[in-house]
């Protein structure tokens, strides 16, 4: 099997392709790009995109960068030619911030889900609100949250998930 290029967190890496296009090897999945020295390397289809916009050709040298911002946050990927200025890295107060960013989202989520079970319920939920009310003004969240119910249906579907999988695991461990 050929050398497969990993790509570390915010380190950029210089290749060129062997091919214009890369191969899909199932629908939805990541594709399949050779590079000139042998190894290969899997992409989103966003980045593949990314490199067709740019109009790279097979063996022009280029630049590729994932960018990780912290735990949870989703990948964010720059290509470009030697000789363009690389696109500035996110430094640590950025990280920091978006990361505090994202705890607050999943909190406030949680806590509109909370206050929905806390209407079948009156007052099972009480200790569980003041913790995160706790949490949110620790993080500097001194608003009412306003949520979409999209939203919260997606972190409800999110939390049962990880239920799921842990009952899973559970049962995994007690086999």
């Amino acid at each position: 099997m050929a050398n497969i290029l990993r790509f570390r967190p915010n380190v950029p890496i210089e290749v060129s392709l062997a091919f214009p296009t890369g191969r899909r090897k199932q629908l939805g999945r990541p594709l399949l790009f050779t590079l000139t020295d042998g190894r290969v390397m899997f992409l989103p289809v966003t980045v593949a995109d990314l490199i067709e916009h740019r109009h790279i050709q097979p063996r022009q040298s280029f630049f590729i960068c994932r960018f990780k911002a912290g735990r949870g946050s989703l990948d964010q990927w720059r290509i470009w030619l030697p000789g363009e200025t690389q696109p500035a890295l996110p430094t640590e107060d950025a990280i920091r911030a978006h990361r505090i960013e994202c705890q607050i989202e999943d909190l406030l989520l949680t806590r509109a889900i909370i206050l929905e079970r806390e209407r079948e319920a009156p007052g099972a939920f009480g200790r569980i609100l003041h913790a995160l009310d706790g949490r949110l003004q620790f993080l500097g969240y001194r608003e009412q949250p306003t949520l979409d119910r999209l939203a919260v249906d997606a972190q409800l579907k999110r939390i049962e998930q990880a239920c799921i999988l842990d009952s899973i695991q559970e049962l995994d461990d007690a086999w």
